[in-house]
């Protein structure tokens, strides 16, 4: 349901923002309009993900590399 309510707000702002952005053409409405287009991007692919597929922010931490243990490496 929260995926629903988001990716219907995120369609809302582009809409809205590109409604006001082609009647007041300015640089702030222009990146608020690429802004919200790419929060419908991002809440679509989403929400049509798996559940255990989604990227949490320990899955991320996780796929980062550490520090390396090699010497050669650092030279």
């Amino acid at each position: 349901m929260l995926s629903l309510i988001t990716r219907l707000a995120a369609a809302i702002a582009f809409v809205v923002l590109g409604i006001v952005w082609s009647s007041e053409q300015t640089e702030t409405l222009a990146t608020l309009w690429a802004i919200s287009f790419v929060l419908v991007a991002v809440s679509a692919v989403w929400g049509d993900l798996e559940p255990s597929k989604r990227p949490t922010a320990g899955r991320l931490w996780a796929s980062l590399p550490g520090p390396s243990k090699n010497p050669d490496d650092y030279r």
